[in-house]
C-alpha cells in the first residue's frame, strides 16, 4: 500500500545493522549457481554485497534499487547499479 512517503536507506547503517541479510542470501546464491555469461537483473540490489558475488561468478549483472544512496554504495563496489523502481 502506497502511503505517499518514501523509505530512505543509509548504506553505512544498513551494513552495520543488517549484515545478516547478505549472509542469509548467500545460501540462495549457492542454490542458483550463477555462471559466467549469464545475464542477471538484481531487483533491490541494495548496497551491492550479494550483487558483487554474482559478478565474481562471471555473470553480467545489472542491479536496480529504489534508493539513490544504496545505488551509490553499489556503484562504489563496481556494480552496474541503476536507480529505479520495479
Amino acid at each position: 500500500m502506497a502511503t505517499g512517503t518514501a523509505t530512505v536507506w543509509d548504506p553505512a547503517l544498513y551494513a552495520a545493522h543488517a549484515g545478516f541479510v547478505p549472509a542469509l542470501g548467500g545460501a540462495v546464491l549457492d542454490l542458483l549457481g550463477p555462471r559466467a555469461g549469464e545475464r542477471i537483473l538484481d531487483l533491490g540490489c541494495g548496497d551491492g554485497v550479494l550483487t558483487r558475488r554474482l559478478v565474481e561468478a562471471g555473470a553480467e549483472v545489472v542491479g536496480l534499487d529504489a534508493d539513490a544512496a544504496m545505488v551509490a554504495a553499489a556503484r562504489a563496489k563496481g556494480i552496474d547499479a541503476r536507480h529505479g523502481d520495479a
